[in-house]
């Protein structure tokens, strides 16, 4: 796309997309910017009664989609608080193409016009210690700006984006970011004070590249250094008029000469006593070094298996700060309990350290493959390699004996790792009909005919029996038949079994 059509779709909204509904329940209400090929709408859950905000990705290349996907997934990993949160993303097709989209939650940016010293002070705080926390989980932003640090007329920060720029990218480039983000919001904020000259000496100091996030947090969280304050002059009455004047004029002339003397007479002390001071003072100090051991950092506890409030509240008695989460599957830890933490319980960190939480996200995912047809052998072979569980259920009808017949779930569905698995098997036998003993025997004969089987009419003396009526069948109503017997019971290959009734 050349710049002259970039500048006319700007200009054009895509209002063809406005009213668009994604996946049944978002439906695009409002266009709101373009963010490169990204098209970005207020929306509306049907489902949740929200205000959303639904970013669309037009119909095009692989590498887009797969960039767009890739982003999407890294946002919505994030737990931070001052984050954009994601709600559900997924495709849809239709007759122009396949459009990707994503929902997330619905911030309105309004920065002021003019900010106080303080408020660039708390604005700064929440989105550097917000970039500390990813960055303590080895999660980098890359493309911090003005333009996805959005701030409401509150001053509550969000920070969008994530996962876009390019995973090479390295925590230096934060800060960076961080430094014109600052520097934008200096701008709106013109009154000289002492907070807004420490603040604008934080970000030169960004630019430097000995700063990381940890120390801009500490470096917002200094309260400032308040002038001494100077003992008042003494006041001196003039004399009455009249009156002489008595010498206290003369002698307050006089005090800056005594002063002088004064300073005069203290700097006349030896010289070499104040190095024999000095000497002392560092002989002191150096036994003191020698004797004193280190501070030792302070131990991560295990957290294993406990709930994420429950995490806090340790790690917090402990001594450390909170730097964010993720997720890992995990076949013994329930979902949503502590799995480990980074870095592990056990080793040693200072104070104040942030630690992340790593999360169980339940047993792995695995999805039952196609059975119907298959040997029931093989195919639970193949379950117990894909670490499922399975209970194989023999059922009498029609089928090769040892064929699966159905599996429960069904074939294509997502279980969890070590989950049963109902497998239906061909037993090679089938049931005769009950309820024939009393029918008439052409009724009888019917029904056999209808299961498959070849009847056979051996008369019996029946004492208070209606003439013509079944008294019994052979095999009983409750036995199997087995294809393979060569008396009654068919061959494996034909419908065309063998009862007597009597």
């Amino acid at each position: 796309m050349t710049a002259s059509e970039m500048s006319t779709v700007y200009r054009t909204p895509p209002t063809q997309l406005v009213g668009m509904l994604l996946n049944g329940r978002y439906e695009l209400t409002e266009f709101i910017r373009y963010e490169g090929t990204i098209q970005v709408y207020r929306g509306w859950d049907s489902s949740l009664f929200r205000v959303v905000q639904l970013r669309v990705l037009p119909p095009t290349n692989s590498t887009e989609v797969a960039s767009f996907r890739s982003a999407i997934k890294a946002a919505a990993e994030l737990m931070f608080q001052h984050t954009v949160m994601v709600y559900d993303a997924g495709a849809q097709s239709t007759a122009e193409g396949r459009f990707w989209w994503a929902a997330s939650e619905y911030f309105e940016a309004d920065l002021p016009a003019k900010l106080g010293a303080s408020d660039v002070l708390n604005l700064a705080r929440q989105l550097a210690s917000t970039m500390a926390q990813a960055h303590a989980a080895k999660i980098v932003h890359g493309k911090l700006s003005p333009h996805n640090v959005l701030v409401a007329a509150d001053l509550q920060l969000r920070i969008a984006g994530f996962g876009e720029a390019e995973s090479k990218s390295s925590t230096a480039a934060d800060v960076l970011g961080f430094q014109t983000v600052l520097r934008h919001w200096l701008a709106r904020c013109p009154a000289p004070s002492p907070l807004r000259r420490r603040l604008s000496q934080i970000a030169d100091r960004c630019g430097t590249g000995l700063l990381d996030f940890e120390a801009i947090v500490r470096s917002l969280d200094v309260p400032l250094r308040r002038p001494p304050r100077t003992a008042p002059l003494p006041v001196i009455a003039a004399p009455a008029a009249g009156t002489r004047a008595t010498g206290t004029l003369p002698a307050l002339a006089n005090a800056p000469k005594k002063r002088a003397q004064q300073r005069n007479s203290a700097i006349a002390v030896p010289g070499f006593a104040i190095v024999i001071l000095l000497g002392l003072i560092a002989a002191v100090w150096g036994l003191s070094t020698l004797n004193s051991e280190p501070a030792a950092a302070l131990r991560i506890p295990s957290v294993y298996g406990l709930s994420p409030d429950e995490t806090k509240t340790k790690l917090s008695t402990a001594g450390f700060e909170l730097g964010g989460q993720r997720s890992e599957p995990s076949m013994s830890v329930p979902a949503g309990q502590i799995l480990s933490t980074d870095p592990a319980s056990g080793q040693h960190a200072d104070s104040g350290s942030f630690v992340v939480l790593v999360l169980s996200a339940g047993k792995p995912k695995v999805t039952v493959p196609p059975a119907v047809g298959n040997s029931a052998q093989k195919f639970s072979a193949k379950l117990v390699a894909l670490g499922l569980r399975v209970n194989v259920v023999e059922k009498d009808g029609a089928g090769t004996a040892g064929t699966v017949l159905g599996v429960s779930p069904a074939a294509g569905s997502s279980v969890e790792a070590e989950s049963i698995i109902q497998v239906s098997a061909a037993s090679g036998y089938q049931a005769a009909p009950s309820g024939l003993v009393g029918k008439a025997s052409k009724d009888a004969v019917a029904a056999l005919h209808a299961a498959g089987f070849t009847a056979q009419i051996a008369k019996a003396p029946g004492f208070g029996a209606t003439p013509g009526t079944v008294l019994a069948i052979a095999p009983s109503t409750r036995a199997a038949v087995n294809r393979h017997d060569e008396c009654c019971r068919g061959s494996i290959n034909t419908r065309h079994r063998r009862c007597e009734l009597f």
